[in-house]
């Protein structure tokens, strides 16, 4: 690993993935990044920074319930395809502020990721009702 490198808990944003080194950090990496990158975590990660660009990193992995690295690192990936800009507030009193807002490009992509999310949500529960009727069908003939 190169001298420099940050750690971060979970490289591509999922509970089975090893520690990545962060830097050097190139386009590609990140997209490479983004693309593995789950696509649930990104829905809510996207979902909650548009409608409260405002929050900490630490609020957002709170908020998400990942780790504040594995919140770091998703954002970093999103900023890097640019689907989030970053807006420092030095003049505020919290010298630490930041905005996070979704570019066109970010609008796009939590819309095709909110369709992918919903569609992937319908064939599960299209599934439990499957089954459900099956257990209801069982138990049927067991009264």
């Amino acid at each position: 690993m190169p001298l420099g490198c940050s750690l971060v808990e979970q490289t591509l944003c999922s509970p089975h993935m090893a520690v990545a080194c962060l830097i050097p950090i190139t386009t590609d990496t990140y997209v490479f990044f983004t693309k593995q990158m789950d696509d649930a975590i990104r829905y809510r990660l996207l979902k909650l920074l548009h409608e409260q660009p405002h929050l900490t990193q630490r609020e957002l992995a709170k908020a998400m319930g990942i780790s504040l690295g594995k919140a770091n690192f998703c954002l970093r990936a999103l900023i890097g395809v640019g689907a989030i800009k970053v807006n420092n507030f030095k003049n505020s009193a919290n010298k630490s502020g930041y905005l996070y807002l979704l570019t066109p490009r970010g609008l796009e992509e939590k819309a095709r990721v909110t369709r992918q999310f919903l569609e992937r949500k319908l064939v599960e529960y299209e599934t439990i009702q499957r089954e459900l009727e099956e257990l209801r069908g069982e138990t049927r003939q067991i009264d």
